[in-house]
């Protein structure tokens, strides 16, 4: 995780507009992601996981980054995969 959002990651080396850009589109797919799952069951069972998303679906990666700074346990990151050249993203 720390190597995704971490110190020294690559997101740190990201320019602000490039930052942003991707938080708008991570926070698009974590919040179509909340509708579709049953949170109820995935707080009951998974709750990092349900951090993870709620992380990444209030902050984008940004977010997700600040968590992990915090010390918030987070689960591997294998949930998204996010394009940065058409504007599209998709889950994988």
């Amino acid at each position: 995780m720390r190597r995704v959002v971490g110190p020294g990651s690559e997101w740190e080396q990201l320019s602000a507009a490039n930052r942003r850009r991707l938080d708008v589109r991570v926070m698009a797919v974590a919040k179509e992601l909340r509708q579709t799952y049953d949170m109820a069951r995935v707080r009951a069972e998974r709750p990092d996981e349900a951090r993870m998303l709620d992380a990444l679906a209030d902050g984008g990666a940004t977010g997700l980054a600040k968590a992990l700074g915090a010390g918030m346990v987070l689960p591997a990151l294998a949930l998204l995969g996010v394009s940065l050249g058409d504007g599209t993203s998709e889950a994988r």
